[in-house]
């Protein structure tokens, strides 16, 4: 990735990766790729983009506006 022409920011997108409350529930699935995000934001960080965490329980209208957002992005 790093020798390639990059020109789109790079966007993470987990569901449920990182409790926010204590008692919250964790998919261990999602966990290894917030940590994949955090290691390419330091080690390449001209990538841009973001680490966005869902909660486990999204719903579809919510998941299309991010998508949206994230498409319109300049």
């Amino acid at each position: 990735m790093a020798r390639q022409p990059w020109t789109a920011p790079v966007h993470l997108v987990t569901r449920a990766a990182q409790a926010v409350l204590p008692g919250d529930g964790v998919e261990p699935a999602q966990a290894p790729l917030w940590g994949l995000g955090k290691v390419l934001r330091l080690e390449m960080p001209q990538l841009g983009g973001s680490l966005i965490d869902l909660p486990a329980d999204v719903d579809a209208s919510l998941a299309t506006a991010l998508l949206g957002v994230l498409l319109a992005n300049d």
